[in-house]
C-alpha cells in the first residue's frame, strides 16, 4: 500500500482521467470556481493550495485570473507543467504555504483535500496560514465532503471505473467521524497491466465546526453554499462549498 504522496506520485499521468471517470466535470467546476471568484475576490490573484494537474487553473488563467499553483506531489506539478503553467506552480503543503503575507486576493481548495485534514487543530493551522497570505478582504474558497455524505454515499462504497487501458477499483467504509478509502489503480503499459493502490482517510466535519475554525483563524465571516449552486447548505447537503472572508 502506498502513502498518500507516493500514491499521486504514481498516478499523476492518469489523474485527470480517473477524476473524469468518477464523474468529475472539469468545465462545469472551471465556471463555478470563476463565477465565486468574480462575486467575492477583490482583485485576480489567486493560489490553488490543492491544485494537483491544475486542469481548473488552467482555465481560471485562460479567463484573466493570475492564477498559482500549489501541490505537495512534484509529479502532479509536472503534469501542470505541460499544460502551459510555467513558472506558476511550487510544491508545499497545506499548513507552510511558500508565500509572503498578503500575497493573493483569493485561495481555493478543491476536490474536498480538506477532509484528509484528520484533526482540528490542523485544519485551524491551515486555515491561519491560508489567512495570513490573503490581502484584507480576500476569499478562502474551498470545498468538502459534509458529514451526510460520508454517512448516506461514502460509507460502503464500492465501485469501479473502466476504460479500454485504465480501471480504478473504489472500496470506502466509514468508522466515525473517520471514512478509509481504498483506491487501486490498474493502468496497461507497455509490459502489460500495473497496480498501484493507495488508502486515504478522511475526516467529517460539521458545518458548525469548520464555521467555528474559521473564526478562530481570522476570517471575519462564512457562508456555506451547495457545492455547483448558489442555494444555502441544508440537512441534506452532499459537498460544503466555502466561501470565507478575510
Amino acid at each position: 500500500m502506498e502513502d498518500v504522496k507516493s500514491f499521486f506520485d504514481k498516478v499523476a499521468p492518469y489523474y485527470d482521467r480517473i477524476v473524469r471517470m468518477a464523474g468529475a466535470d472539469y468545465p462545469l467546476w472551471s465556471k463555478y470556481l470563476k463565477l465565486l471568484l468574480s462575486q467575492n475576490a477583490p482583485g485576480n490573484r489567486v493560489l490553488d493550495i490543492s491544485a494537483g494537474t491544475s486542469s481548473l487553473d488552467v482555465y481560471l488563467l485562460r479567463e484573466g485570473f493570475d492564477v498559482y499553483a500549489m501541490d505537495i506531489s512534484t509529479a502532479m506539478l509536472k503534469q501542470a507543467l505541460k499544460k502551459g503553467l510555467k513558472g506558476r506552480v511550487v510544491a508545499g503543503s497545506f499548513d507552510a504555504i511558500p508565500f509572503a503575507s498578503a500575497s493573493f486576493d483569493a485561495a481555493i481548495s478543491t476536490f474536498d483535500s480538506l477532509n484528509t485534514v484528520l484533526s482540528s487543530d490542523e485544519l485551524l493551522r491551515i486555515f491561519r496560514e491560508v489567512n495570513r497570505i490573503l490581502v484584507d478582504g480576500g476569499v478562502f474558497l474551498f470545498d468538502m465532503n459534509s458529514p451526510y455524505s460520508y454517512r448516506t454515499y461514502w460509507d460502503g462504497l464500492e465501485r469501479v471505473d473502466e476504460e479500454e487501458d485504465l480501471m480504478v477499483v473504489w472500496r470506502a467504509v466509514r468508522e466515525g467521524a473517520i471514512t478509509r478509502l481504498r483506491i487501486d489503480v490498474f493502468f496497461k503499459g507497455e509490459s502489460g497491466w500495473k497496480r498501484v493502490s493507495g488508502e486515504l482517510l478522511e475526516r467529517a466535519y460539521s458545518l458548525r465546526a469548520i464555521n467555528g475554525l474559521l473564526r478562530r483563524a481570522g476570517f471575519s465571516r462564512a457562508i456555506c453554499l451547495n457545492h455547483l449552486g448558489l442555494r444555502s447548505c441544508g440537512r441534506g447537503t452532499m459537498r460544503y462549498q466555502m466561501v470565507a472572508y478575510k
